[in-house]
């Protein structure tokens, strides 16, 4: 009984520190004339929310403003990307932010693949720009390593 209390507590500590190590990067459109590719909805969980009109109940708002179906965070030695819907083929560059060298460029068919795991290990301590385009959308996210 005593081990198995111990590992649900290493356990979750584990999960603990993992999520603690997970850096949100904030994407930023620059077409800010590219119209919305879907409602925002947003929990009572949510921190931030910024809405020209919403509609309110209990447990979810649903805002007018857009949202782009894609996130991206920061976690260990890794930059992840994921889609929440496809949007057909992304554009995925990441530059220093210093000297605009490019250290990583790919392509992701989003329908095929809704997930990317750009590992970072190699890469120099920094501050970096994340880009993805995909069809009219062009955003833009800056971080640190």
């Amino acid at each position: 009984m005593k081990q198995a209390i111990i590992a649900i507590v290493s356990l979750f500590m584990f999960t603990s520190i993992n999520l603690v190590s997970a850096e949100e990067i904030d994407l930023r459109n620059l077409e800010p004339t590219v119209p919305p590719t879907r409602p925002r909805v947003n929990s009572l969980m949510s921190t931030s929310s910024v809405s020209t009109s919403s509609v309110s109940a209990s447990f979810l708002s649903v805002s007018t403003s857009s949202v782009d179906p894609v996130s991206a965070s920061v976690e260990n030695d890794e930059l992840v990307v994921v889609f929440d819907v496809s949007v057909g083929t992304a554009l995925i560059t990441v530059t220093e932010s210093a000297t605009g060298n490019v250290v990583y460029y790919s392509t992701l068919n989003t329908s095929a693949n809704p997930e990317s795991y750009i590992p970072m290990d190699m890469w120099e301590s920094g501050n970096y720009t994340l880009k993805i385009e995909y069809g009219r959308v062009k955003l833009e996210g800056k971080f640190n390593l």
